[in-house]
């Protein structure tokens, strides 16, 4: 299972729980289980028109898009520093 809980700067909290599954006999088990894991975490299940809705406002809100075709990993870096900042400290295996 993996819990994702983000900041997106200047937009909102989101959050993502998700499971992999192999089979379809599974999905039963594993929404029993994102389901429980919510309902511990006292969050709110997103409804499907929700969701939709939160990656389509993030992904046209302009100040958060990026032409990777026209802008330099420099303005990237500048753009998002506190990211790259904080990545940076991370140990990486």
């Amino acid at each position: 299972m993996e819990l994702t809980i983000t900041e997106i700067k200047n937009f909102d909290y989101t959050y993502e729980v998700e499971i992999i599954v192999n089979n379809k006999k599974e999905i039963s088990n594993a929404e029993n289980e994102l389901l429980s894991i919510i309902k511990e975490l006292n969050l709110r299940r997103y409804k499907k028109e929700e969701f939709e809705k939160q990656c389509n406002d993030i992904n046209n809100t302009k100040d958060l898009q990026i032409d990777l075709e026209k802008e330099s990993i420099s303005f990237i870096k500048n753009k998002f520093k506190d990211f790259f900042l904080a990545f940076s400290k991370i140990k990486h295996i």
